[in-house]
């Protein structure tokens, strides 16, 4: 009987491996891998839905943490800190869950990051340390909407001004270099996303971040 289970279970895990379907639903707070829950980005709640990361990566550099004072007249105190944070990264999967740290350490990953086939052509921001090797092509959907990563996803009538529109049935906003769309960003909605564009002609979805639900 046991090893009826263990053979059941490592039959899931390995067709998880191959059809990872991520939906997002922002009107009760969700997010569901191949139908379960993801109840926290806890490396044991990953480990049993999608099994072990293929690599897992470490990096580590200096920043600097700046206090500031609630007493009138006072500056604010800047010291040097080392940030290190860990990447679990799922190489089959196109998918990576990591950790971004400040002063405090977590050992357990606040991010989970979808990269998609199109290349982000945009250099103006520093890019994340370690990616997948392969590029994610299971299912991704927000609300029951099903995202195609070959389509434009910005509206024409939506420039770098615009504050707010909706797409998925969910709440975004633009954030430009100059006059340039580069990323939306999710308003008044958990999970909190990131939707990294690809290119300022063809604006197609390079890479998306899934912040964990609070």
């Amino acid at each position: 009987m046991q090893f009826l289970l263990f053979f059941f279970c490592t039959i899931q895990i390995s067709l998880a491996r191959e059809n990872l379907k991520i939906e997002i639903d922002t009107k009760k707070p969700s997010i569901r891998l191949n139908g379960i829950i993801l109840e926290d980005f806890n490396r044991d709640t990953i480990r049993k839905i999608i099994g072990k990361p293929t690599r897992i990566r470490k990096d580590s550099f200096r920043s600097h943490m700046e206090e500031f004072s609630y007493e009138p007249g006072e500056s604010p105190h800047s010291y040097p800190i080392k940030v290190l944070n860990t990447y679990y990264i799922y190489d089959e999967l196109g998918v990576m869950f990591y950790t971004e740290n400040g002063k405090a350490r977590m050992e357990e990953p606040n991010r989970f990051s979808i990269h998609f086939p199109n290349k982000r052509k945009f250099t103006h921001t520093k890019d994340l340390p370690f990616k997948p090797k392969k590029n994610f092509t299971g299912v991704f959907r927000i609300n029951e909407n099903e995202l195609n990563p070959n389509d434009k996803l910005i509206p024409d009538s939506v420039d770098y001004k615009t504050n707010e529109f909706n797409l998925f049935g969910a709440s975004f906003g633009p954030t430009s270099f100059t006059t340039v769309i580069d990323s939306l960003y999710s308003i008044k909605s958990e999970p909190y996303m990131r939707i990294y564009l690809d290119d300022p002609k063809t604006q197609r979805v390079s890479c998306i971040v899934l912040y964990h639900i609070k």
